[in-house]
């Protein structure tokens, strides 16, 4: 009906033991592991560009006379710093590690 080609039952079927598949099994993990925790810089190089396109916006309030104005603005620039940095750190730790 879908095809005329015939299928073995045992066409699919692996002749590698228990053992030999539960250390594939844990050397695909591994594997997964290893490239997952591969640090990326873009991160925080995209956290440093989000504080340098916002810095120009900004400016009016860094130059309020509102300490509430001043504070939001400092608050507002710090957190992509923060994140940049976390992440270059967390990049770099996995590296190394």
């Amino acid at each position: 009906m879908f095809g005329s080609r015939a299928v073995a039952p045992h066409a699919f079927r692996d002749d590698r033991t228990r053992e030999e598949l539960l250390a594939e099994n844990q050397r695909l993990r591994e594997e997964i592991l290893r490239r997952r925790s591969a640090g990326s810089m873009w991160p925080a190089i995209a956290g440093l560009l989000l504080h340098i396109l916002l810095r120009p916006l900004l400016d009016p309030w860094l130059n309020a006379a509102s300490d509430v104005k001043v504070a939001a603005a400092v608050v507002i620039l710090a957190i992509p710093v923060l994140f940049a940095v976390a992440t270059l750190v967390r990049a770099l730790t996995q590296q190394s590690g």
